[in-house]
């Protein structure tokens, strides 16, 4: 830290929300939010759930076996899945490939995100570009995704009353987002950070 500090040497992050916990430590830099790839045309979506995570105590699986639960979530009409294993009542994958993570995102409905806290959150970013709807956590690096599009539904995993989940997924379903304005603007953010972070390394002759 204190050879960044000395000789100006800029972080490079992927959120305003680590950005932040950086320049509080004194440091200066920039955001570059991922960059996404391309936005998915609309396929057959199947009534599954999917949760994509480690077993980080962060990533809050115990929300994700409650929400999932057969006395709480209607079995009949969803299924769950959870990529990185961990949960009782979801069926589990792990090793799966970038093809089959693909293919999960494209039949998925659903992305359930319950994450305590995030750097940026990726799965979010993945699922929204397959035009799944993110069911979020309110934290501040899916609010950074969202951009105020709305896109996100976002929920309060403390205070969650799980008599509510199968309403819930309905309500949401009949929602219409925009996918199309969202990542227009997304894409546009992304490609001003790294523009503004070229100029930045060129005025230097860093490159």
């Amino acid at each position: 830290l204190d050879i960044m500090k000395k000789y100006s040497i800029p972080f490079l992050t992927v959120s305003e929300y680590s950005a932040g916990k950086l320049r509080n430590m004194g440091l200066k830099g920039f955001v570059i939010h991922p960059l996404p790839y391309q936005l998915l045309p609309a396929g057959n979506k199947e009534n599954t759930i999917i949760m994509v995570s480690s077993q980080e105590a962060r990533k809050n699986l115990e929300f994700a076996d409650k929400f999932f639960h057969p006395s709480v979530l209607d079995r009949r009409k969803y299924s769950a899945v959870k990529v990185g294993g961990g949960l009782q009542w979801a069926e589990n994958r792990i090793n799966i490939s970038d093809r089959e993570m693909n293919e999960l995102y494209d039949k998925a409905r659903f992305l359930l995100f319950p994450s305590l806290d995030e750097g940026f959150g990726l799965p979010v970013l993945e699922a929204l570009l397959h035009r799944c709807i993110v069911i979020s956590n309110n934290i501040p690096t899916s609010r950074e995704i969202d951009m105020g599009h709305d896109i996100i539904e976002f929920i309060d995993v403390k205070n969650f009353d799980f008599s509510k989940v199968n309403k819930l997924l309905e309500s949401v379903e009949e929602k219409k987002k925009d996918y199309d304005l969202w990542f227009r603007d997304y894409k546009q953010r992304s490609e001003n950070e790294v523009k503004e972070f070229k100029e930045y390394i060129d005025e230097r002759g860093w490159m």
